[in-house]
């Protein structure tokens, strides 16, 4: 691509905010998450049976104490995205009075399944999130701009790929993207436990659970004009082949759409994604890896897994991602200029897109 060139499938990114146990900012949570923090804590009134010592033990997870402790289900969730827009708001200087900026602007809040196994309240209490963060915020985004998605990881990437579907009918001009998720609140542990999902002293390969609010901000394509932190493109989300199928069947579709964001030719430095320390789900990458064209791969590219550090932040992990990603560029650290962002949901559901270093102008 030549540098005036425009891709109409490409969607620039221009603003990001972030909430993590690392930080609370996005230029905070990158940095720690960069150099390998972490920060785990034991859960609030939780405990585990520890066969060695032969006595109860705090939960290890990472919760964001001091912002989400009192907090379950939707009021956890409000927390997590007030503190997350208000970090956009700040990083990219925007002015919530103003209303041509915002008329203009898509509104897509991503959630978690709303599972009743795992929830006891109205879902129309969630899908109220994106009006409410409106109303708490006063930014003046029109309600018809307003989407909610209930679809776990993958949830962004969906988001991702109807921010471009509006940007070519003109309906949008821009988009906040914002992921809400965590699995320290009572419920969710409660329901991970029933399913024997967490790492436990005597479940090693389980998860830790953790919390984020993630949001970006992206515009259509432009010739020149606002800053661009980076381009996103190549986004593709396939449905799972079945819940209760075997992991294998899980990684490929996942290679799937891999296969299909590396289509164009792509060369990728860096990868993200949701590894959380299930069996089931290193299965499925380890069996999408080895289906990935090493020619697609820098010999230098770095995978990088965000529970790691953060803990499984579910629904939030992709934006997460993408933000490190993203600053990666801003702080000339990335392996290459290509980074490849995948996501696996519980049930099955994939998705990947490609996070490009801008072309400067």
């Amino acid at each position: 691509m030549k540098a005036g060139d425009v891709n109409e499938s490409r969607l620039s990114l221009s603003g990001l905010g972030l909430i993590t146990t690392l930080g609370y900012s996005v230029e905070e949570a990158c940095a720690a998450l960069r150099c390998g923090m972490a920060r785990p804590a034991p859960v609030e009134g939780m405990t585990t049976w520890d066969v060695d010592v032969a006595q109860d033990l705090p939960l290890i997870g990472h919760p964001i104490s001091v912002l989400t402790d009192g907090y379950q289900g939707v009021g956890r969730w409000f927390r997590l995205g007030q503190y997350a827009l208000l970090d956009l708001l700040r990083y990219a200087n925007l002015d919530s009075e103003d209303t041509a900026f915002w008329r203009a602007c898509g509104f897509v809040v991503c959630l978690p399944t709303l599972d009743p196994e795992r929830f006891n309240f109205r879902d129309d209490l969630a899908r109220a999130m994106p009006q409410r963060l409106l109303h708490a915020l006063r930014l003046p985004v029109d309600a018809q701009h307003c989407v909610c998605i209930e679809a776990g990881p993958v949830g962004p990437l969906m988001a991702l790929q109807i921010a471009r579907k509006k940007f070519a009918t003109g309906s949008w001009h821009r988009a906040v993207i914002l992921s809400l998720d965590s699995l320290v609140d009572e419920a969710s542990l409660k329901w991970l436990a029933a399913q024997g999902r967490l790492k436990t002293p005597g479940h090693p390969v389980g998860l830790m659970g953790g919390e984020a609010g993630a949001c970006i901000l992206v515009e259509a394509p432009r010739q020149s004009g606002s800053r661009e932190e980076a381009w996103v493109d190549a986004c593709f989300v396939e449905e799972s082949p079945g819940k209760h199928l075997p992991a294998v069947h899980w990684g490929q579709t996942l290679a799937g759409v891999i296969q299909q964001a590396l289509a164009g030719g792509t060369r990728i430095g860096d990868v993200f994604g949701n590894l959380n320390g299930e069996v089931r789900r290193a299965m499925a990458w380890g069996t999408a890896r080895v289906r990935i064209d090493e020619g697609a791969l820098l010999p230098s590219t770095r995978e990088t897994w965000l529970a790691t550090s953060l803990g499984d932040v579910g629904t939030s992990a992709a934006l997460v991602a993408i933000c490190m990603a993203t600053r990666a560029y801003a702080r000339g650290y990335a392996r290459g200029d290509a980074s490849l962002v995948w996501s696996l949901s519980d049930e099955g559901a994939s998705g990947a897109c490609i996070v490009r270093r801008p072309i400067q102008r």
